[in-house]
């Protein structure tokens, strides 16, 4: 009786897929204990089940994708599909090679850029899900299921089109074989290509003398050109067990007003640990940048005698400065006797002035001028004023006025 999906170990498809060349399941669900089927058309005259890709054969497999981000592509693993013949649920995978290549393999003009034809990058192996069968078997026939094996790559991509070749080894006789990709209805399914005596030749189905292509899947991260972020470090080495921070700085310097969205990658050489995006939100706000500046009249002043402060506000821009106010705390020595603004509304209490100067457009200025009496003695006054909007300012520093005025004893000498 076919064995269950629930009590096999069932390959999950990571979630940072970059590209997958598929498909190779056309007929979900349909297959013995639930599992998904990848069906052989043979009502379409196609008769290949999979084509060989064995270390000890020599044969190997390739087809071709693109990278379509124009920052590129981090790869941190790839997941190939393969299936020996008699097979439990168990892998019986034991090792795969690659190489990505510039070009077609075996085209005297093309390149390989990353990989071997010999090293064993394979880092797990497990059943897929998946069975390989044909449209007269569907249902019942368990004896090809499909591995799912993830390689290690940690490979930086540039735009632009690469061609992948790889071999499979196993345990068993059978194969291992690369199964094609399966499209309903259609029986030229790709560009794929094998080689075996020796030479690179086109991958065809065996009935219908098609090309076919093969399934497999790249995981990774395309990263963003974000000019408002920096990440430091970029790189390092972080211990088993560890944890490592990095820093990320956000910059609005020159940008509109608005959202800006992005996805931070982070990729590392564990081929099972999928590559981390991390969701990046910055938003700029209106931004102001005010400055106070304050004067007073006469100064110095006669003890009793009248006082005038005034007060301009001025506002540098980006934007316009929406609800300034202005605030200033009048010297507890001094009687307060009126508030006049140029724009807007003041008024006082307990020896601070508030006043509602309304919006100030980019480059406006507001004054206010405030009336008070000086102290009855001789001696210095402090006045201190700021001023704010509901926009962030830009440099805070210059809201901000503090004046001393001296209050002085005139002394009158009359002629006798």
């Amino acid at each position: 009786e076919p064995q269950a999906i629930a009590s096999a170990t069932v390959y999950s498809q990571p979630g940072n897929v970059l590209y997958d060349n598929g498909p190779l399941v056309n007929s979900p669900g349909t297959g013995a204990g639930g599992a998904d089927e990848s069906i052989l058309q043979t009502l379409l005259g196609m008769n290949t089940y999979g084509l060989g890709h064995q270390v000890d054969a020599g044969n190997r497999v390739a087809d071709d994708f693109t990278v379509t981000n124009p920052q590129g592509w981090y790869v941190n693993s790839i997941v190939f599909f393969a299936y020996q013949t008699g097979s439990p649920l168990t892998s019986t995978l034991t090792a795969v090679n690659y190489r990505i290549w510039d070009g077609p393999p075996g085209d005297p003009a093309s390149h390989v850029i990353y990989g071997d034809p010999i090293a064993n990058r394979l880092a797990s192996s497990s059943w897929s899900g998946i069975y390989r069968v044909t449209d007269a078997n569907s249902g019942s026939d368990t004896t090809r299921p499909i591995m799912a094996s993830t390689v290690g790559a940690g490979v930086f991509l540039p735009p632009g089109g690469y061609w992948l070749d790889w071999q499979t080894d196993g345990d068993l006789g059978s194969g291992p074989w690369a199964p094609l990709l399966a499209i309903t209805d259609v029986i030229t399914t790709g560009n794929g290509l094998q080689f075996s005596g020796g030479n690179w030749h086109v991958a065809v189905d065996s009935g219908t003398l098609t090309q076919q292509g093969f399934p497999f899947l790249l995981v990774g991260c395309a990263p963003q050109e974000l000019p408002w972020l920096t990440t430091t470090p970029i790189s390092g080495t972080t211990a088993s067990g560890a944890a490592s921070v990095a820093a990320l700085t956000f910059d609005a310097t020159g940008l509109v007003v608005g959202t800006y969205t992005g996805t931070l990658c982070v990729v590392s050489d564990d081929p099972l640990k999928s590559a981390a995006t991390v969701p990046l939100t910055m938003t700029v706000d209106p931004a102001v940048d005010l400055t106070l500046a304050k004067t007073a009249q006469p100064d110095p002043v006669p003890v009793g005698g009248t006082l005038t402060y005034t007060l301009v506000v001025t506002n540098h821009g980006p934007a316009t400065a929406t609800l300034a106010t202005l605030i200033d705390t009048l010297p507890s020595e001094v009687t307060y006797q009126s508030a006049t603004p140029e724009l807007g509304t003041c008024s006082q209490a307990s020896g601070v002035v508030t006043c509602d100067l309304g919006d100030i457009a980019v480059g406006g200025t507001v004054s206010v001028e405030i009336v008070v009496t000086a102290p009855p003695n001789s001696m210095i006054i402090t006045n201190t004023a700021q001023v704010a909007a509901l926009e962030f300012d830009l440099f805070p520093g210059d809201n901000t006025a503090t004046l001393a005025t001296e209050v002085k004893l005139y002394t009158l000498f009359l002629p006798i």
